[in-house]
């Protein structure tokens, strides 16, 4: 994302998050974050923001299984650090896949 503000709340979210995951918290900043993208006028962010929103309500995690983390690696947190870089055209890719897995969820 583009805005120093919207990737200042993603960087807080990553700090959060490594302490527990609290769904209704969590719900709520990514709805928050959403409206940086709206008004970035990025559409897949956008998308993005409002599907992992849902998943994350339905199922209480984010535990979705995608290529790009490393073994171990925090998947809820490389999925952010994908919308802080969504301007590298392969973040944008990898969101792409991501937004096919939630869109099929």
């Amino acid at each position: 994302m583009k805005d120093p503000k919207a990737n200042k709340l993603l960087d807080d979210l990553i700090k959060s998050t490594d302490k527990s995951f609290d769904v209704a918290a969590v719900a709520a900043k990514l709805t928050e974050i959403r409206t940086y993208a709206l008004a970035e006028a990025d559409p897949l962010a956008t998308k993005l923001l409002r599907l992992s929103r849902e998943y994350i309500e339905q199922n209480g995690n984010f535990e979705l299984e995608f290529e790009g983390p490393e073994e171990g690696e925090n998947r809820f947190h490389y999925f952010i650090e994908l919308l802080k870089g969504s301007d590298n055209k392969y973040n944008r890719e990898e969101m792409v896949d991501i937004r096919v897995l939630l869109t099929n969820k």
